[in-house]
Parts: C-alpha cells; structure tokens; sequence
C-alpha cells in the first residue's frame, strides 16, 4: 500500500499486528507460573497493579481481567507515598496483597519505591519489566518479562500493548491458582486476544491510517491547538494513552476526562472550534448511554470531534466515526482500539513538523538553557527516593 506519510511511528502502527503477534507466543501461562510461585497466586485476595505515564495506563486496562480478588491500579505517587498513610496497616491484608509495578526500563525511582514500601509491609512485590537488573527488578522479589523489542525512536505503541499483555496474562493465571475460572477458560479468552488483535486486518487499519489522516489536517488547517480526551472506566486508560502518545508526537496541550467530570468542567472551555474532542465510546461500556450523551453535546457546542467505538448506532454526521470490530469480552477492547488516537498523534508530529519527545531544541523551550539544566533529570529517574509508612 502507497502513503502519503511515512515516519517511524507510523511504520510501527501499520505493522502492530504482525508484531504483536511475534509478541504473543513469548507469554504463556507456563512463563507466568515458573515466574511467581502458584501458592502466592492461589492464597492473593488483593491485587494492586500500578506504573507511572504508558504503565499506568496500561494497569488501569489489565485490572477488569483479575477475579477472585480485589482489584485496584491506583497512580503511582498515591501507591508510593499516600496509599493507607494516615491509617494503620493490616498486616494480617498485607501478607494475602500482590503489589505490581510496571516498568520496561525498570529505571523510574517511584515504582521502585512502591514495591520497596509494600514490600517492607509484608506484601509480595512483583516488578513487570524487561530488565532484572534494573532498581526496580531488583526491588522486587519476582519479575515478570514483557519481551519488548527494540524500536527506532518515535512514541511507542507496542511496548504498551505488550505490558497491557503480560498482565493481563498474570490475571489470568492468577484467577485460575485461586479457582475463578478454569485453565480451558483462560486459554479461551487468551485466543480471544490473539483473535482480537488480528480482527484488525490491513484493510481496516489503511482505513484507520486514511480517516485519522484527513481529520489532523482539517483540524489544523482550521485552528485546532487544544485537544480534548474522553473515556470512562478501562476506556479511560485508552483515551489516555492516546493523549499522552499526542503530547510525546508534537508536544501539544491536552487535557483527559471521564464523561461525568467533563460535562462539569471542560465543557466551559472558552475555544469550543479550535478545540478537537476525542472520544471513546463502546457499547459495551457501562457508561455508554453517558458517552452517546456526551457526543450530542460535544457536538452542539460546534467541537471537532472524533469518536472511536464498536457500536453500529448513527452518530452525528460531524464527527469522524472509527468504527471498531467487537471484541467478546469489554476489556479486550482496550489492546488496540487506542490506534485511532495514536494514528492521530503520529499525523500531528508530522503536519507541525516537530521532533518526538521535543527533542528539537529550537522549540523546546524559549529558553535554551533548559536543555542542560540539572533539575530537569530530577524528573523521575532520579528522582528522591523516600519510603513512607
């Protein structure tokens, strides 16, 4: 297929599937068993899943998949330094919580200081990154490998969706040790993942590349500069993921809501055309009749919009529709419905011709001393570390 554009990033979306298909066999529930000890799984009544940025985004997507257990994935610096501060722990919970921390690198200090803090309390720490080695592997008492390949610099998508993957995979391991569902259930709705992921065939994904495309450059041609995120529950971690992807592209200001808190504020947002709305809207969402709400009044207030969703039913002829296969199970949803929101951020970096991650020091600060200011390392990993109790 011929493109109008071509960038790292965009190389990396077009070939998503195929890769995470590579991906796929590296974790199986045998990696996953001979990584954590069954007893650990089996006896677990509290799951705690956290990570900083893609990480976080990533435990939010993967918690819906643990049963038997309660399930949380709160952020980071609320895990590290206000997660049961100002109460007294129970040590008794403790010995019966996993605590995970997400990291490829394993080099930010805040989820290192989690799994330290936690661990000192007498919960099992797990670190999901590929480098043992790291400050956070070493944290931890077990590691779990995200086999995530190398990629030539751009905003990255697979490392996400592999991190997404292995945890996912660990709750399912996890649900069959304690007895929620059986090994033939889980191994269902692993292939349902794989048959997912391949449900998005180069057809669908040239469309995907060719709407997302044509709405960045209308957008900008007519003024957008701000842009505006919406999803509720899981489907919130992809409308984040899909701003932060915009923000590592061309370094734009965003913002990310839920429907309810959206309506209350951003709503007021005195740039109403030159604002663009993305949102994420899918049927099987629990929300749903509050995002189908939301679009009509998005739409009234004259918004660029673009909504990425699985249903069928008519939205305003406005908006640009990317319509989604349905996967069988809503949490399935979110290993690939973000690619609409990163093909988006891909073509922004490229029309307003600006370096990933602002790395162009002509534009990245009106000061450039900023550039070799030594408090801008300070921003996470070396950051101070401080375990409080």
């Amino acid at each position: 297929m011929e493109y109008k554009y071509t960038s790292n990033m965009l190389t990396q979306l077009r070939n998503v599937v195929p890769l995470f298909n590579d991906l796929f066999g590296l974790i199986t529930f045998d990696t996953i068993e001979a990584a954590i000890p069954g007893e650990i799984m089996k006896n677990a009544e509290h799951v705690i899943i956290t990570g900083c940025g893609d990480s976080y985004c990533a435990a939010i997507a993967s918690r819906p998949v643990f049963r038997g257990v309660r399930a949380e994935a709160p952020r980071n610096i609320e895990a590290a330094r206000y997660y049961n501060t100002f109460r007294d722990w129970d040590v008794e919970k403790l010995s019966k919580t996993i605590v995970c921390a997400i990291s490829v690198s394993g080099g930010p200090v805040r989820p290192k200081e989690t799994l330290l803090r936690f661990k000192e309390k007498g919960a099992t720490v797990i670190a999901f990154t590929d480098h043992p080695e790291s400050p956070l592997g070493q944290a931890a008492e077990y590691c779990i490998s995200m086999n995530v390949p190398k990629f030539p610099s751009s905003p990255l998508i697979v490392p996400y969706m592999a991190s997404m993957y292995a945890v996912m995979m660990f709750g399912l391991t996890l649900s069959c040790a304690n007895g929620s569902i059986t090994r033939a259930e889980a191994e269902q709705e692993r292939q349902e993942i794989l048959d997912y992921v391949n449900s998005y065939t180069d057809d669908l994904i040239g469309e995907i590349d060719r709407k997302t495309m044509e709405a960045s450059e209308k957008w900008l041609a007519g003024g957008v500069d701000q842009y505006d995120y919406i999803g509720d529950g899981q489907e919130y971690a992809t409308a984040f993921f899909g701003s932060a992807k915009l923000v590592e592209s061309s370094g734009e200001l965003t913002t990310i809501d839920d429907t309810e808190d959206w309506n209350h504020i951003n709503f007021f947002n005195a740039k109403p055309k030159t604002t663009a709305t993305l949102m994420v809207a899918n049927e099987g969402s629990p929300s749903f009749s509050r995002l189908v709400e939301t679009v009509g009044t998005v739409t009234v207030l004259g918004r660029p919009l673009l909504i990425v969703t699985d249903s069928d039913r008519e939205f305003p002829e406005s908006a640009v529709v990317c319509r989604l296969p349905k996967a069988k199970r809503p949490w399935i949803n979110a290993m690939m419905q973000h690619l609409p929101l990163d093909f988006i951020a891909a073509y922004n970096g490229l029309l307003l011709n600006r370096a990933p991650y602002r790395s162009d020091t002509e534009h990245q600060n009106e000061n450039p001393s900023v550039q070799t200011d030594p408090r801008i390392y300070g921003r996470f990993k070396n950051s101070k570390l401080e375990l409080i109790f």
